[in-house]
């Protein structure tokens, strides 16, 4: 009768189907704290956006009233610098409802320059497209302000609509 003989491995042969799980363990830990970095770092742009929008609506609604001369003169005096040193990309617009205030249906009016009884932004006009500023996830703030209605020279003040839109 033969006798079987086991082949030595070694030490480290014996250790091998024990290193996989481990590696798998030290991989798994590794994703999870890269995803839950990637989520963190998604916050805090978020939150950029958000505190940016939030400081170019407190510049824009210091007053309660608004022309298109007062929107331009804050634009070039304030709101510009603002975005610039925020590194956001923004649109104000300033639509008046002297007729009474419609809700849209069509979710990219907040983004119609054509339309805007005036606007700010710190982009060209050509540059501002409402299909590619409502893909790069915006956050859009309204206010009521009161505008002058139904002309310029108006002694009467009519309502109107800020539209604060800042991406990146």
């Amino acid at each position: 009768m033969k006798t079987r003989r086991r082949a030595f491995v070694g030490p480290l042969g014996d250790d091998i189907p024990s290193i996989f799980p481990i590696v798998a363990g030290v991989l798994l830990f590794i994703s999870t704290m890269a995803y839950a970095a990637s989520l963190v770092a998604e916050k805090n742009s978020y939150l950029e956006i958000r505190k940016a929008s939030l400081g170019l609506s407190y510049l824009v609604t210091a007053r309660g009233q608004m022309t298109k001369a007062d929107l331009k003169a804050i634009c070039e005096d304030k709101l510009e610098k603002y975005g610039t040193n925020s590194r956001v990309k923004f649109l104000v617009t300033l639509n008046r409802e002297c007729g009474g205030y419609v809700f849209d249906t069509d979710p990219l009016a907040p983004y119609a320059v054509s339309a805007a009884y005036g606007y700010c932004s710190n982009l060209d006009d050509a540059a501002i497209v409402g299909s590619e500023i409502s893909a790069r996830s915006p956050v859009v703030l309204n206010y009521p302000v009161a505008v002058p209605c139904p002309e310029e020279e108006s002694p009467t003040e009519g309502f109107g609509m800020i539209n604060v839109i800042v991406w990146r």
